[in-house]
């Protein structure tokens, strides 16, 4: 009976260690996920690149000129079909 109480106690303090450990661990992370997001905000001093810039540098076999029309096509289409399609397809 003493020997099962002697492995009781060291798996009581085996486990008491384990998930201090784990505790631990996961609070040293909480801090590094914080730290890193403090270093890498935005600041707001930068503007961000146009929706056209960064269209146009995908995709670099297209002439400006094809582009304006496929987005005039495309802003026609959402402007005459937007609410005819609503009821075909229900969120």
């Amino acid at each position: 009976m003493a020997t099962q109480l002697g492995l009781m106690s060291e798996a009581l303090k085996l486990l008491v260690l384990g998930m201090g450990f784990v505790f631990l661990m996961l609070g040293i992370m909480v801090l590094a996920v914080k730290a890193l997001s403090y270093l890498t905000r935005d600041t707001g001093g930068t503007a961000s690149p146009s929706v056209a810039g960064s269209v146009h540098a995908c995709t670099p076999g297209l002439s400006p000129s094809l582009l304006a029309a496929i987005g005039a096509a495309v802003h026609a289409y959402r402007s005459t079909s937007s609410h005819s399609h609503d009821s075909e397809h229900p969120l």
